[in-house]
């Protein structure tokens, strides 16, 4: 079986379109089966920070850093903790080819500076 690691980023304020998203991964398993393709997809509240001897934080940039594909969606703000995730998508894509890296944003009519800002970066 062929496993794709997919971890998934957004703030709170998207919780539908993750749950939303989840559904969707979760249809394709059921259609690749027989193919022999499982996605795996990892979301925040999946992992426990019980087990953390650190941050909660570090042991999600690990995640990622072991993921196949790192998907962020933003809509009206761009927190610390995404954006971290972000980088560290970003800093392990540098050093081994992986994440593929996929960002998607909500259309909004009035995003926060951050938005913006992480914007014009991604330009850039």
């Amino acid at each position: 079986m062929n496993s794709i690691k997919i971890f998934l980023v957004s703030s709170n304020e998207l919780k539908s379109e993750r749950e939303q998203f989840e559904i969707e991964i979760y249809r394709k398993c059921k259609a690749w089966f027989e193919q022999q393709v499982f996605l795996h997809l990892e979301i925040w509240e999946d992992l426990s920070a019980f087990f953390s001897k650190t941050r909660s934080q570090n042991e999600y940039n690990e995640a990622i850093k072991n993921c196949d594909i790192f998907v962020l969606l933003v809509y009206t703000k761009l927190g610390g903790y995404s954006k971290e995730e972000f980088e560290t998508a970003v800093g392990a894509f540098k050093q081994n080819k992986k994440p593929f890296i996929l960002t998607y944003f909500k259309n909004c009519d009035q995003p926060e500076p951050s938005v913006t800002t992480f914007k014009n970066q991604l330009q850039q």
